[in-house]
């Protein structure tokens, strides 16, 4: 019995404390004070956290207030620029993966431009606003043997030949320091041959080894089957590109 009225003495000392009960309860409150320690330790107790508030609300100035409610905001500031730099990370980084391709070059026909175990850096969008230009390395599909690296010589409208042991392309040699025209290979197309709309002529730098369209068997490419343009060696962080090895296919020496 004296453990329950504690427990109700001690659940009216808030009102008890703002005035805020009757006369009767007041002086019951009153009456068990005087009888009981505890509960007077308990009122102490509450009374003094009561203090430190009302101190604590009393010491807090304008000037604090306004310091914290500044620090509140630059904390949330700093989170929101964090997420924002994190997600322009992730969608820059998704772009890049998608736009461009690193792949290693199984073979030696374009050498010496590139050699076997090169890797190259390809740009799948370079021709998203215009075609494929003359002197152009591209990356190409080709049947089912996988992607290769060709160099386009050749485009629609154009014609190539073959005379005195030289690739000419509307009758003029188009040979530049990464692949010499002259060449014992001629392949076993019919010259002159004049490309259509949306065929190029390619080639590997190193003619004389190089399966390419000087060859019925591969002939001329499309413009479908062109993956992008090859812009570089890559040296490092492939990591960040999807990585696919790449032929250049070669036909055995005479």
């Amino acid at each position: 019995m004296e453990q329950q009225t504690c427990s109700i003495v001690r659940d009216l000392l808030p009102l008890y404390e703002e005035q805020a009960v009757s006369l009767e309860t007041e002086e019951f409150v009153k009456l068990h004070l005087e009888t009981c320690e505890e509960c007077r330790n308990y009122r102490q107790t509450i009374m003094c956290e009561e203090n430190h508030q009302e101190k604590t609300k009393e010491q807090t100035t304008p000037e604090t207030l306004h310091i914290t409610a500044v620090a509140k905001r630059l904390k949330k500031r700093r989170r929101i620029i964090g997420s924002m730099v994190i997600a322009s990370f992730l969608v820059i980084s998704f772009i890049i993966s998608i736009i461009f391709n690193t792949s290693r070059i199984d073979g030696t026909s374009m050498e010496p431009t590139y050699g076997n175990g090169a890797t190259v850096l390809i740009n799948k969008a370079a021709y998203l606003l215009h075609g494929p230009k003359n002197n152009d390395l591209v990356a190409l599909t080709f049947k089912d043997s996988g992607t290769w690296i060709k160099r386009i010589i050749a485009g629609p409208g154009d014609t190539v030949s073959y005379e005195d042991g030289y690739l000419l392309v509307n009758g003029t040699s188009k040979e530049t320091a990464e692949w010499r025209g002259k060449t014992t290979k001629a392949g076993d197309r019919t010259y002159p041959l004049t490309l259509n709309e949306d065929e190029y002529f390619v080639i590997g730098d190193s003619l004389d080894i190089s399966y390419d369209s000087r060859y019925k068997d591969c002939g001329t490419i499309k413009r479908s089957q062109i993956v992008g343009k090859v812009l570089c060696r890559w040296i490092s962080l492939s990591s960040l590109f999807t990585r696919t090895s790449v032929a250049t296919s070669t036909v055995p020496l005479d």
